[in-house]
């Protein structure tokens, strides 16, 4: 009974000071919002992720090279990265020597009756001499394809017409068969992606790198989040712990009481963060990969996964206010700490970027243990040797504050 009482003492005088604490939270984290919002917008509408722009000189329209491209434009997924633009040579040169352009291709005046006639005409590639960059690699893919793929296939339809002709063919029969024929090109074309097994790897976890850097945010703000919790966590006096003590609340019970109490404060914080994150990716969808399915329903979901992680780092936030007595102090400690942590743990760089003899050990480190087991939350892939981990080393960090309080006591002699 004294055990309970004392936890909702301890609870009690939490929630007084929640608002005090809530409102630099919530404004620093409008600050990351903001500046997250701006670089993600920034990454969005760069250059690097802007459209390949290609220049097409010749006549295409009317023909079934014009009706490939005009297709490729409308349904295939290249329309994403890659855009065609009709222009006469002079004006293509002068948009390449700008850069307005990353190259263009010259289609041939006789190309469709050279294919007609059986030729095997070739499309020109034209860009800037000193550019091999990326954006000239895929063109020059483009040009090889329309090479090797479109024009056999507008050859075959011509030399299916002739065929058909030269046999007594009907035009009802040969229109037929050149729909039949025109449609299994398509079919081809725009269903080559089936030919692909595709397998996602990702940064880490299978996670791409914006939701990586996104449990990386959440990781780094539960590290300092002791920092702005000071008024709940600052060091107990000895007098404090010895009058505590003479009303029948031994070390382990205050330790435990006012642990429990810090940790249910901060997963509320949590949870109220989430719902507030899971309502405005509602309304405001990131056009990233991960984020097209969260809501506020799937922030809470996810809040509640990753609570065995806060609680392992709120435990090691409550344990060095035991070890440190300066409120100064313990606050640059945690802050180093945090940074410290953070890049151990890939929060700043990829756990691929370490070497490898380093990737083994990273899983079985207290903050490795718990930056990877918000990845797996996030990953929907949790594992049971991360449950464990992060479960364990939170119980050793609790332990460890009980024999530091017992031997701060000691020192003093009460």
């Amino acid at each position: 009974m004294i055990r309970k009482s004392y936890f909702k003492a301890n609870l009690k005088r939490n929630i007084r000071l929640l608002p005090s604490i809530l409102l630099p939270v919530l404004a620093i984290g409008l600050i990351f919002a903001v500046i997250g919002s701006a670089a993600v917008y920034s990454v969005l509408n760069s250059e690097s992720r802007a459209k390949v722009k290609l220049g097409l000189v010749g006549k295409t329209e009317g023909t079934y090279l014009g009706f490939g491209i005009d297709s490729v434009q409308k349904y295939d997924t290249s329309k994403y990265e890659l855009t065609f633009l009709r222009l006469d040579e002079e004006t293509a040169k002068s948009k390449l020597k700008k850069r307005e352009i990353s190259a263009y291709l010259v289609v041939p005046d006789r190309f469709v009756s050279d294919l007609v006639e059986g030729e095997n005409p070739q499309i020109t590639y034209v860009s800037n001499k000193t550019e091999n960059n990326f954006s000239s690699e895929i063109i020059k893919e483009v040009a090889a394809v329309i090479s090797s793929t479109v024009s056999p296939a507008e050859a075959g339809i011509y030399s299916m017409h002739k065929i058909a002709d030269d046999n007594g063919f009907s035009k009802s029969e040969i229109r037929k068969a050149d729909t039949e024929l025109s449609l299994d090109y398509i079919s081809f074309v725009l269903n080559r992606n089936r030919i692909f097994a595709p397998e996602f790897l990702g940064v880490s976890d299978g996670l791409p790198g914006e939701t990586y850097y996104f449990c990386a945010v959440i990781f780094f703000f539960m590290l300092i989040w002791g920092i702005f919790c000071t008024g709940i966590l600052k060091t107990k006096t000895i007098s404090y712990i010895g009058y505590i003590k003479s009303r029948g609340i031994g070390i382990t019970r205050q330790i435990t009481g006012e642990y429990f109490a810090f940790s249910v404060v901060s997963a509320t914080v949590l949870v109220v963060i989430s719902v507030i994150t899971g309502s405005v990716f509602e309304h405001i969808p990131l056009n990233l990969p991960g984020f097209d399915r969260i809501g506020v329903s799937s922030a809470l979901l996810f809040s509640f996964k990753i609570l065995p992680a806060l609680f392992m780092i709120t435990a090691f936030e409550f344990l060095l206010y035991e070890l440190v007595e300066s409120s100064c102090a313990v606050i640059i400690g945690q802050f180093v700490c945090a940074i410290v942590f953070a890049y151990m743990a890939g929060c700043f760089y990829p756990i691929n970027f370490f070497p490898v003899s380093y990737q083994k050990i990273v899983p079985f480190l207290p903050f490795g243990a718990a930056f990877s087991y918000i990845r797996q939350a996030f990953a929907k892939n949790i594992s049971l040797s991360g449950f464990v981990a992060v479960t364990a080393y939170g119980l050793a960090f609790v332990i460890i504050s009980v024999f530091a309080r017992k031997a701060r006591t000691e020192r003093s002699g009460r």
